[in-house]
């Protein structure tokens, strides 16, 4: 075996910027199977660990500086792939990408991380001078995410709960319960995130003591996945349903409070919400 070989066989020291991309694939994986961890049973379940197992192996690919070049090609074809598909989610109007597991980030930012990794692996690899590899990321990237950002459902999906109005319209949700009748604390979300699915608990958890408590409010859970995930029996306060008609989430959960089918106030977004607090303790 010639020294070359052996070198390149043994592996190489790792740079600054390789460390970087390294760092960052690890990071993301780590992330992930965090949120894997803390909310087992989603759909998405098998794939996340999938994913998971493939930033873990590539990013020690690169820490090992074992075929340099290769790991290199296969890391700029990996961010590549990660831009494209973040640039599908800003086409759909998705506000949480789910590439950091609990950490939740636009895929406006991810995007652009995405673009920066893939410059430099690109840079790394050194095929391209890059005073002349600069533009040719930077321009189109930029074109695509205008693109990404034109395409974008322009209705917002709240825009759709008018304070004072009635809803749901007819065919629009399949619930167990009317929420047509009574007062209701409705969230919207997608069991197919795990965030949501845990939020979801959450909030039924609180709502089974409400009963106790004198409110005559109840939680419904509308499920914009569709899923068949069961709810807690211990949660008699709380009903599911699903949605059935497009355009009325973006996968943000929105919380609306109904009160005999007419919307009195709603809200989009991921904090926490203190029942005890005045703000959100009128609600119930």
């Amino acid at each position: 075996m010639s020294g070359e070989e052996r070198r390149r066989n043994m592996g190489s020291p790792v740079s600054a910027r390789v460390l970087g991309l390294a760092v960052l694939l690890l990071g993301a994986a780590g992330l992930k199977l965090t949120g894997v961890l803390l909310h087992p049973g989603s759909r998405d379940h098998l794939w996340l660990l999938v994913l998971v197992a493939c930033e873990l192996l590539l990013g020690l690919w690169l820490l090992s500086g074992r075929r340099r070049e290769w790991s290199l090609w296969v890391t700029t074809s990996t961010f590549f792939c990660f831009a494209f598909v973040t640039l599908q989610m800003l086409a759909r109007g998705i506000t949480d990408c789910g590439c950091f597991g609990p950490l939740s980030l636009s895929p406006r930012i991810t995007y652009w991380i995405d673009i920066a990794a893939l410059l430099v692996a690109l840079s790394v690899l050194g095929k391209i001078r890059f005073r002349f590899l600069l533009p040719l990321i930077l321009v189109p990237g930029m074109a695509l995410y205008v693109g990404a950002l034109s395409l974008a459902q322009p209705q917002h999906s709240i825009s759709k709960m008018i304070v004072g109005q009635s809803w749901p319209s007819e065919k629009a949700i399949e619930c167990s319960a009317d929420l047509s009748k009574g007062r209701w604390v409705v969230l919207i979300y997608g069991s197919d995130c795990v965030r949501c699915q845990s939020m979801a608990e959450d909030y039924a958890s609180e709502a089974s003591r409400w009963g106790g408590q004198g409110k005559r409010t109840r939680l419904a859970l509308l499920d914009a996945d569709q899923s068949e995930i069961p709810l807690n029996p211990s949660f008699p306060q709380t009903v599911r349903g699903k949605l059935l008609s497009g355009g009325l989430y973006d996968h943000a959960p929105i919380l609306l409070l109904l009160d005999q089918g007419k919307v009195l106030r709603f809200e989009e977004g991921w904090g926490t919400v203190d029942w005890s607090d005045p703000a959100h303790g009128s609600w119930i």
